[in-house]
């Protein structure tokens, strides 16, 4: 029998068809607490979303039933007062009820489909299942660290962001909080630059950024193990003051612009990365920085062109996607941070983009004279 047998009733009476997925097996999930807002919101455990309905789509070509419609969908958890309307998923590209469709387009076909079931289920179902109990992991920074201004002009680190990138260390501490790691078990975070990652006011994670040059053999980044890469952007607690928003490659490029620029932690950009963006800029805009090297290699292109094509798709953004490509062969850090804004603000104008005001303290932070 169904967990949720009001909810396959009624799709077998509408889409006479039903396959069923994880047959009897219930969702796993944990109550998160914003420690901020006071805001409950439910996570579920990874390969634990339990048994599923799936139903070939009625908002798209879909003939594959690509419709999965979680067994908790409509339901709430009414102890700890989170619901689970969004257990909702059409595998089909390009349907309004994909998980990378832009929010509202989504929203109104999960209502569309709530409508269209409600009348054929006899009653709300309560499912009471016990979420498994929150095991809260408090990101810690390496131990054994140093304040890159506290080293000495000698050290490796020093002459790579003074000499070879151009950065003020002491700027680099006071508004990014930029250490050095100077011993660790692992090898890809020992004797590497350390940047802290912050969301809603509070420590995330770290990356660990290789000094100078990278071998191929080594990752040049390292993320700490258990940081949530996709629920979270570089800067984002400062950026979305802002009227606009600026996405460059990574964290030195942010620095580089200062307080504006955002950085994602992979080559794309998720679902919901892109809906926190929307929130602090849908009203206005974001400038899109990529590197120089964009197009030097077929891999970098499709991957940028990955990342346009959702910023260009979602139409979330009321003045657009502004694209700034650099001159060939020029990179956003050959550039001090006055000529990159110089620039941005020279291709807003050429480009007619609301260029009066989106970029009214362009330099707040910047770390690059």
């Amino acid at each position: 029998m169904p967990l949720n047998q009001s909810l396959y009733s009624a799709l077998v009476q509408t889409f006479k068809q039903v396959k069923v997925a994880k047959e009897g097996q219930p969702m796993r999930y944990v109550i998160k607490t914003n420690h901020v807002t006071g805001r409950k919101r439910a996570e579920i455990l990874e390969d634990h979303h339990g048994e599923e309905y799936r139903v070939c789509c009625p908002f798209c070509t879909d003939d594959r039933y690509r419709l999965w419609i979680n067994h908790r969908w409509n339901t709430e958890d009414e102890i700890n007062g989170v619901s689970f309307g969004h257990l909702i998923n059409c595998f089909n590209d390009g349907c309004d009820l994909n998980r990378d469709t832009q929010s509202k387009m989504r929203l109104d076909k999960v209502e569309d489909l709530r409508r269209l079931l409600s009348p054929l289920q006899r009653h709300t179902v309560s499912i009471r299942i016990t979420p498994v109990e929150e095991k809260e992991t408090i990101p810690r920074l390496p131990e054994k660290t140093t304040p890159v201004d506290q080293l000495e002009p000698w050290h490796s680190a020093s002459k790579y962001l003074s000499d070879d990138r151009g950065f003020d260390r002491s700027r680099l501490v006071n508004d990014w909080m930029v250490l050095y790691c100077e011993e660790d078990k692992h090898p890809f975070v020992d004797n590497r630059i350390i940047v802290p990652v912050q969301y809603d006011g509070k420590l995330v994670g770290w990356q660990a950024r290789h000094v100078g040059e990278c071998p191929k053999q080594i990752p040049k980044y390292f993320t700490m193990p258990g940081m949530r890469k996709k629920r979270v952007i570089y800067n984002f607690d400062r950026a979305k003051s802002y009227t606009a928003g600026v996405i460059v490659e990574g964290v030195t490029d942010v620095w580089t612009l200062g307080f504006q620029g955002i950085a994602m932690f992979g080559a794309e950009v998720s679902p919901h990365q892109l809906n926190m963006m929307v929130g602090a800029w849908g009203k206005t805009g974001v400038i899109l920085l990529p590197d120089g090297d964009v197009m030097d290699s077929e891999e970098k292109k499709v991957r940028y062109e990955r990342l346009r094509r959702r910023l260009l798709e979602s139409a979330a953004f009321k003045w657009g996607v502004l694209e700034v490509m650099m001159p060939e062969s020029v990179d956003p850090a050959m550039m001090s941070s006055k000529e990159l804004w110089n620039y941005i603000l020279h291709e807003a104008k050429r480009q007619g983009y609301q260029h009066e005001i989106f970029c009214e303290h362009a330099y707040n932070g910047a770390c690059r004279e």
